[in-house]
């Protein structure tokens, strides 16, 4: 291959470019980017960046690849599979002989706030900067739209700074998808304790906006949220019109095969939040998964299977893994919390808040969730396979106690 393509220009597909780099490739290599900036880091933009303990020199990306042409503040609005090209803004055309779907996620909201001052989506740097800026300017009504993990972050983090802060979210419990039962009610506690008003059950209808900002969240049930501040997280929709009518399948996200070669294509792979590939853990099942970790581990191998080709390539066998710190409590995961019915504490109590929680599919375990208590969660990584149930764990536990 003498020219291979990488649009994204975040971190799967500064990683993916390195990667290509690292493993020998000395064609051209050039990288389409739709945000001004050399790529950065976004992972800490809802944690050290919104409290100040990470600066922007701090989201940096080391490594810059070698010998890589960027296009920057650009956007790929076409792909045409038979031509080998990559359609660039109106009509430009970038020629390529392997390609890596890199384009990532956008907020799902991110058209409603537009032109609404004091309302947010939290994807890039300046959405993070504008958000702080806001609540560091004076006391204020903060309403987060959404309770995952994004949604927990920012309405920990408001109420920190001493802003009145409500949290709406449409399922009975916050956070339940990303960390299972058990810790989610554990963060219901902590988020109750530190004065976060969570209205469960409940859904935006819409903003409120007045004179060009925001002024409350209008609800379902037609009653309104004061707010001076809104941050939506509720959740992203992955990049892939410009993927539309190229032949690759791109229902809920680019699909891929295990070798992360697009469904469609043997000179196309896909890396980070874009795309969907087949697990193993999940009887081949194809979930999104939108962690740091992953789209390390995504990017790399897509690099090294497109310069393979899909008889050589090797399948994908990292497992999603992520952390976070919400009012405090540090939690560790891995696996797919967001499919799990049922769950048993393996180690500690979750209401003392140092815990290992299995949880399980049916007879599947599909996750283990750490509270506090990263340590013990390393040994059982390796537990979590094809056909391990939550007995296997728990048997494996009992050297932990």
């Amino acid at each position: 291959m003498r020219r291979i393509v990488v649009v994204g220009g975040s971190l799967a597909g500064h990683r993916a470019a390195l990667a290509l780099r690292g493993l020998g490739y000395d064609g051209r290599l050039t990288v389409i980017g739709t945000e001004p900036h050399r790529p950065y880091d976004r992972f800490p933009l809802s944690k050290g960046f919104l409290t100040r303990q990470t600066d922007r020199a701090g989201l940096a990306i080391d490594g810059a690849p070698a010998d890589v042409v960027w296009h920057l503040d650009e956007t790929a609005t076409g792909l045409d599979l038979a031509g080998r090209r990559v359609i660039v803004g109106d009509r430009r055309a970038l020629r390529f002989d392997g390609l890596v779907v890199a384009s990532g996620a956008r907020p799902r909201d991110v058209v409603l706030v537009q032109g609404a001052l004091g309302a947010f989506v939290l994807r890039t740097v300046e959405d993070a900067d504008g958000f702080r800026a806001d609540l560091e300017a004076r006391p204020r009504h903060v309403v987060v739209v959404g309770g995952g993990l994004i949604g927990a972050e920012v309405a920990a983090y408001a109420v920190a700074r001493g802003h009145h802060t409500t949290m709406v979210e449409p399922s009975d419990l916050p956070t339940v998808k990303a960390v299972g039962r058990p810790v989610a009610e554990h963060l219901l506690r902590l988020h109750r304790a530190a004065g976060v008003h969570v209205r469960r059950r409940t859904r935006m209808r819409d903003l409120d906006v007045r004179a060009g900002a925001v002024t409350g969240v209008v609800l379902e049930d037609g009653s309104r949220l004061p707010a001076d501040v809104v941050m939506m997280a509720t959740g992203t929709t992955p990049n892939v019109d410009w993927l539309r009518g190229s032949g690759l399948a791109i229902s809920g996200g680019l699909q891929c095969g295990p070798t992360l070669h697009a469904r469609g294509s043997d000179r196309v792979v896909g890396a980070g939040d874009v795309i969907r590939v087949p697990q193993a853990l999940l009887g081949g099942e194809s979930p999104r998964v939108e962690h740091w970790a992953s789209t390390l581990a995504h990017a790399d191998l897509a690099a090294a299977n497109l310069l393979a080709g899909p008889g050589k390539g090797l399948p994908l066998s990292a497992l999603p893994t992520f952390g976070t710190t919400i009012h405090g409590a540090r939690i560790r995961a891995v696996g797919f919390p967001q499919v799990a019915d049922r769950s048993r504490v393996l180690w500690g109590s979750v209401e003392a808040g140092r815990a290992l929680v299995a949880l399980g599919r049916g007879s599947q375990i599909v996750a283990v969730v750490s509270l506090d208590a990263h340590e013990r969660l390393e040994p059982l990584v390796g537990q979590l396979r094809p056909g391990s149930s939550l007995d296997d764990l728990r048997t494996v536990s009992g050297v932990l106690r």
